[in-house]
């Protein structure tokens, strides 16, 4: 029908012959509102070019092969330039209102034909479509559609915001304003009122096609498309302020509107009697348009400076500079600010901006510079470090809320955890420190019933996508932090605000005002770039190592209970990945178990680390059901899903470790173990969390020997080669269990026996070091997210009076107290 009958190329003629009358108009004419003819009607007019806009979507969506005849026709009909003239002629009226009926379906219109012309740019393949493409953005274009949208958009922009006009007059135009059928003047209106979005989303396509084609041109359209940005932040704190008035925000534009319509009934002549104590007009965004003008404006904005760039640094171009650190400024803002209000595709479009804008950095993997690159400098100095905590704590509240997909948007991609890594090691200490300690209690939080042992996935959607999220970014950042860990924690401390070398930087010349020779000078910045990689150098393996201690308990803990609670399905002969996440745990596990004894690394130094890999991270028992998990096949039963070749060596291996190191606490778990009997009787370990139980757990799943014997094949016997190096590791430790448990225990002299070379630790700091970049909630359980963020929460003093302990509620104080702290509390006081 849009082919045969001709409609676009007869309202183009409609539109250019009523736009010649109105223009025509004498000047004594232009008082009368009736239109020149009954087809002139601007309403009729607005109307016409709505339906035709609409069957050309419809065309586009059922992907009708006609699809781009459709489109060459309405490109050579001129019908958007048309009407576009027409609005401007409409202008000469004696009352600008008069054109309103028109402009709001008019700018529907061209929000419409620039969404088709993304669409077909996007799909175009062919050289004859790359033209019909061309021209079509030539049409939309137009000098009279795009001026007719610019000047409307930017009358708006300068009575909401007070900003520059660029030389326009724009004192006559009238503003858009939201509810009813069609758009009404907000000129004459007084206190907050909301503009139309038409008019924002029109403005927006407009500044888009201004960038390739036409002006303003690039720069100018970035600064009014950051304009709209501002704007559509600070109509978000308005609605956040007010929740209540934002849930009644469609009901005040529709009352405002009929406000409007009941003083156009008004004749022309009458003045309005004036309003006693008349607010000043104040202009937002609807509180369901602010978030996607925002998402929308900040993605076009960073489209036009990467394209603008085209691979270069971002110093590279001045003005592009300047807009990205504003784009920064902004964009954490509106990630924290607006998203509350925004569906879920808008706000998981917003975590994937902020991870494009975070692209094109070189890997963790090949070292970090001394000075982090002009993007992350720009994102750390607008606050995405805090933001970040802020999104992941109101995710963890509320799994299904819009922050939650914004940090799935962000976070779910493979490069997340150099992200995280990067953010870290040249982020503000305590921000970063409060950012792992917020990813911990997410852990803590999590349910061990929906934990994939075997593998890390990432849902797709509901409350599991957050879970699914935090255990991604976990063991990506506990994977690349193993060449850190794994050297033993040692060289060097933890980071500190007055540098890593003291005095050692200063380069004196010794003569007050002497001049310094070139050389003197070139030594002097090599001198203070090797303080900053330095500094930067301890700060990243501080962030790391405190990510491990912070993150692996946890974790630990966590798939202790998923195996415990699922074990007779775990034991069903299924694979797991040769790099799953247990053996990440598992090394990690060993890499700590190199603390837990040293001579000469001061005072208590072993018995921290200690109590973090029995008591926090539960390394016992979950070997234990590691072990139970990876028995041979025998008496009709399968494989345990962890007896295979590669995964064997590497549990002996981490048994060993915790063996050796540990001694008291295996032998113990071991003699409670056999004295229960057969573990199949006892109560389920229960949830993660603070309700987890780790002496029940250790009583349950102690070593027995005869599991390490279950470890090898039927009849095998150990041999004194490689392949079998394994079985010899097992048959030892067997024996040593069977040992002690006769014994009744471990004997007295039996410590910990773990060989680490003194070198490796020279200097590393203590469990106490590293947690005290920032004070947090002393409860190794608490799952508390109140509040923004953990550097600014206000804790609590214990109230046993010893002055080592603080808390952030007194839950987490009575269950610390149970757990053992009111002993310690005496023992300090006394």
């Amino acid at each position: 029908m849009l082919l045969r009958m001709q409609p676009l190329e007869c309202a183009a003629r409609l539109f250019a012959e009523a736009a010649g009358a109105y223009a025509a108009l004498q000047p004594g004419e232009r008082q009368q509102q009736a239109p020149i003819a009954p087809a002139h009607c601007p309403w009729f007019m607005g109307k016409l070019l709505m339906v035709l806009l609409q069957l050309v979507l419809q065309v586009c969506e059922h992907n009708n092969p006609a699809l781009w005849q459709i489109t060459a026709v309405l490109r050579k009909s001129c019908v958007l330039e048309h009407a576009g003239r027409l609005l401007l002629a409409l202008g000469f009226l004696a009352r600008p209102d008069a054109r309103l009926g028109m402009l709001s379906t008019l700018l529907e219109s061209y929000t419409h034909a620039c969404t088709l012309y993304e669409r077909l740019d996007y799909e175009q393949g062919s050289a004859e479509q790359d033209v019909v493409v061309a021209d079509f953005c030539e049409a939309l274009s137009g000098r009279c559609v795009r001026h007719v949208v610019l000047v409307h958009g930017l009358a708006a922009l300068c009575a909401a915001d007070g900003g520059p006009s660029y030389g326009e007059v724009l004192a006559a135009v009238p503003i858009a304003g939201a509810g009813g059928m069609f758009a009404f003047n907000l000129r004459r209106r007084h206190g907050r009122q909301q503009l139309s979005p038409l008019l924002t989303r029109a403005l927006m396509k407009a500044l888009v096609l201004s960038c390739d084609a036409g002006p303003p041109g690039r720069r100018a359209s970035v600064a009014l498309l950051l304009r709209l940005v501002r704007l559509a932040l600070a109509s978000a704190r308005v609605w956040n302020a007010h929740p209540l008035a934002a849930a009644g925000a469609a009901a005040a534009a529709t009352a405002a509107f009929d406000a409007a319509a009941a003083e156009e009934c008004i004749p022309p002549g009458l003045q309005l009697p004036p309003r006693p104590h008349e607010e000043r007009l104040e202009l937002v965004l609807t509180p369901d348009d602010s978030p996607d003008v925002a998402a929308a404006s900040l993605r076009e904005v960073l489209e036009v400076l990467l394209d603008q760039l085209e691979g270069r640094p971002w110093g590279s171009c001045a003005w592009a500079a300047e807009a990205g650190a504003e784009w920064w400024r902004l964009a954490p803002a509106v990630a924290l600010e607006t998203m509350r209000w925004a569906c879920a595709s808008t706000a998981r479009q917003m975590g994937e901006l902020l991870l494009m804008a975070l692209r094109d950095m070189p890997p963790v993997a090949d070292g970090l510079p001394p000075a982090p690159p002009l993007q992350l400098a720009c994102a750390l100095a607008g606050g995405l470090l805090p933001c970040l905590e802020h999104l992941l704590r109101r995710a963890g509240e509320q799994p299904a809320c819009p922050e939650g997909q914004v940090v799935a948007g962000l976070l779910a991609s493979p490069s997340a955890g150099d992200i995280l890594q990067r953010l870290l090691a040249y982020g503000e200490p305590r921000q970063a420190a409060a950012l792992v300690a917020t990813v911990a209690k997410l852990l803590r939080r999590m349910d061990p019933s929906a934990v994939n042992v075997r593998e890390i996935t990432l849902e797709e959607e509901g409350p599991a996508k957050l879970h699914g999220v935090t255990m991604h970014i976990a063991f990506q950042m506990l994977s690349s932090g193993q060449h850190l860990v794994g050297r033993g924690f040692g060289g060097g401390g933890t980071a500190t605000a007055g540098g890593a070398g003291g005095d050692g930087g200063r380069c004196d010349s010794g003569g007050g005002g002497a001049k310094r020779l070139p050389g003197q000078q070139q030594q002097q910045q090599q001198q203070l770039q090797q303080q900053q990689l330095q500094q930067q150098q301890l700060q990243h393996r501080a962030m790391m190592r405190l990510v491990v201690c912070e993150w692996l308990p946890p974790l630990s803990r966590l798939f202790l209970a998923a195996m415990a609670l699922d074990s007779a399905c775990l034991g069903r002969g299924a694979t797991i990945e040769d790099d799953g996440p247990l053996q990440v745990i598992w090394l990690l596990l060993r890499a700590l178990c190199s603390h837990c004894h040293c001579h000469g690394a001061g005072s208590g130094y072993g018995s921290q680390w200690r109590a973090l890999v029995v008591d926090e991270a539960c390394a016992v028992p979950l070997m234990g059901v590691s072990l139970r998990l990876a028995q041979r096949p025998g008496g009709g039963a399968p494989a345990g899903f962890l007896h295979t070749a590669d995964h064997l060596p590497e549990l002996l291996d981490t048994c060993r470790a915790v063996l050796l190191a540990c001694p008291e606490a295996v032998g113990t778990a071991a003699c409670a173990t056999a004295a229960v009997g057969a573990p199949g009787s006892q109560a389920p370990v229960g949830s993660g969390g603070a309700a987890f139980d780790p002496a029940s757990a250790s009583r349950r799943f102690g070593w027995r020997p005869e599991l390490l014997s279950g470890l090898l094949p039927e009849g095998a016997t150990p041999r004194l080669d490689d392949r079998s190096r394994f079985a010899c590791l097992a048959e030892a430790l067997a024996a040593r269990l069977k040992s002690w448990i006769a014994d009744g225990g471990v004997p007295e002299g039996t410590d910990a026996t773990f060989y680490v070379p003194d070198t490796a630790l020279r200097g590393a700091p203590t469990l106490t070091d590293l947690r005290g970049a920032l004070r947090t909630c002393s409860h190794r359980g608490c799952v508390s997210l109140a509040g923004g963020s953990e550097a600014d929460a206000r804790l609590q003093a214990c109230w046993g009076g010893c002055g080592a302990t603080w808390y952030c509620c007194r839950e987490c104080q009575a269950a610390h107290w149970r757990v053992g702290h009111k002993q310690e509390c005496a023992a300090r006081r006394a």
